[in-house]
C-alpha cells in the first residue's frame, strides 16, 4: 500500500511539475507578445506623400489631414479634413503643389490646395479615351488617374496623367476597354517608389473570382489568376507576391504576354499594397516584405527562400500595419534608407544594409517610432 501511494505522489508530483513547465512557457510566450507588441502614437498615417529635398520638408496624409514637417521640428497642418469628407489619397508634384481627392455627392474629386484662399482649386481632370459616363476612381500617390466608363458600348478603364499646371489636357493615357463582366480590384505601384514611379500593374476581378492583371497597358498581359497584393522590379524583372504569400518572377517585355514563374511561398497572408521592397546583396537579390500575419515582423525572399527577420532594421516593425513607404537613398554605402509609416504605430526611419538583408543577427538599424529624419 505505501509503495503504491508513493507511485501516486511521484506521478502527481510529475504531472504538478509538468503542468507549471507548461504554464511557465505559455506565459513566457505572452510576455514575448507583450514586449513584441508596439503602442499607438496618436496619428493615424495613411500616405507618405513625398518630400522637397532641398529644403528637408516631409508631406504624409493622416486621418485628420495633410502635414508637412522637417527634421527637429513640429508638423505643419497643410490641409485638414472637412467634416464628413476624408482625404482619400493626394499627390505632391515637383513643384510643392498639393493635390488630393475626396468623395462628394457628384462623385470624386480633385482639388489642389490653395493655401491662405477660402477655397481650394477644383481641378477638371477627364480621360480621352472613355467616352460615355466617365467616373474618377482613384487618385494614385504618383499624380495618376484612374477612370472609369463605356467605351463602343462596353466596359472600360483607364490610368491617365493629367496636366495639373493648366487643367486641360491629359499627358499619357492607358486604356483598358472591353471589360464587360470585370470590376477594379486594384491598381498597384512600387511600395517605396509609388510617388515618382511611372510603372503599374491593374487589377481585375470577375463575379466568379477569375483575376487578370495588365502591367502598364492592355498588351501586356500578366497570365497569373491570382489576387496580388505588391509587385516590384529589379534588374529587369517583374516580382509578384499574391495575397496568398506566393511569390512570383517574370520578364517584362513591351507589347508581350507574360508567365511568372513560382519563386517562393512564404505561406503568410498578405494584404493589398503590401510592402516589398528588393535589396541587392553580394550574390543574390533580397526581397523584403510585410505579411499581415499575427507576430510578425518582416519575411524576407531570396531566391527560394523565406525567412523571418526581427531584429536590426526590423526590431520595431513586428504587430505593425505598414501603409506607405518612401525610398530615401537607395544605395548609400552598401545600404538603404526608407521611411516606413505604419496606420497607428508611428513613422520610423530604416537602414538596410545590402549584403545582409537576409540576417536575423540585428544587422542594420531603425529609428524609434516618431524619431526619423527627412533627409
Amino acid at each position: 500500500m505505501k509503495r503504491t501511494l508513493s507511485i501516486i505522489t511521484i506521478a502527481l508530483t510529475a504531472l504538478l511539475l509538468l503542468l507549471a513547465s507548461c504554464n511557465s512557457d505559455a506565459s513566457a510566450g505572452l510576455f514575448r507578445q507583450l514586449a513584441d507588441s508596439k503602442e499607438p502614437v496618436g496619428i493615424r498615417y495613411k500616405q507618405i506623400l513625398g518630400r522637397n529635398v532641398a529644403e528637408g520638408t516631409l508631406y504624409f496624409l493622416t486621418d485628420d489631414g495633410i502635414y508637412s514637417k522637417k527634421n527637429d521640428a513640429g508638423a505643419v497642418l497643410v490641409k485638414e479634413n472637412e467634416k464628413n469628407k476624408p482625404i482619400l489619397s493626394a499627390y505632391l508634384d515637383s513643384t510643392d503643389d498639393v493635390f488630393y481627392s475626396i468623395n462628394t455627392s457628384d462623385g470624386l474629386k480633385i482639388y489642389k490646395v490653395n493655401a491662405g484662399a477660402a477655397k481650394d482649386d477644383l481641378m477638371h481632370p477627364i480621360g480621352a479615351k472613355i467616352d460615355v459616363d466617365q467616373q474618377l476612381r482613384k487618385l494614385l500617390p504618383n499624380g495618376y488617374l484612374v477612370a472609369q466608363g463605356t467605351s463602343d458600348g462596353k466596359r472600360g478603364f483607364s490610368v491617365f496623367e493629367w496636366n495639373f499646371t493648366t487643367d486641360d489636357s491629359v499627358v499619357s493615357e492607358a486604356e483598358f476597354l472591353d471589360l464587360d463582366g470585370w470590376s477594379l480590384y486594384d491598381v498597384l505601384l512600387p511600395p517605396a517608389t509609388s510617388q515618382t514611379s511611372t510603372n503599374f500593374i491593374i487589377s481585375f476581378v470577375s463575379d466568379s473570382g477569375d483575376y487578370k492583371h495588365f502591367y502598364n497597358a492592355k498588351a501586356n498581359v500578366i497570365n497569373l489568376n491570382t489576387a496580388l497584393a505588391s509587385f516590384t522590379e529589379s534588374g529587369g524583372k517583374l516580382y509578384l507576391l499574391g495575397t496568398d504569400g506566393r511569390f512570383y518572377k517574370s520578364d517584362t517585355p513591351a507589347n508581350n504576354e507574360m508567365i511568372p514563374t513560382l519563386q517562393a511561398d512564404t505561406k503568410k497572408p498578405y494584404q493589398n499594397g503590401a510592402f516589398l521592397y528588393p535589396v541587392i546583396g553580394l550574390a543574390s537579390t533580397h526581397f523584403i516584405t510585410k505579411s499581415n500575419a499575427a507576430n510578425e515582423a518582416f519575411t524576407v525572399i531570396t531566391g527560394d527562400k523565406a525567412v523571418s527577420v526581427k531584429d536590426g532594421y526590423a526590431k520595431h516593425m513586428n504587430n505593425v500595419n505598414i501603409v506607405s513607404a518612401l525610398e530615401i537613398y537607395p544605395d548609400d554605402a552598401g545600404k538603404a534608407k526608407l521611411l516606413i509609416a505604419t496606420h497607428e504605430n508611428g513613422m520610423f526611419g530604416l537602414e538596410i544594409p545590402f549584403a545582409t538583408a537576409n540576417s536575423n543577427s540585428n544587422t542594420g538599424s531603425s529609428t524609434a517610432a516618431e524619431e526619423y529624419k527627412v533627409n
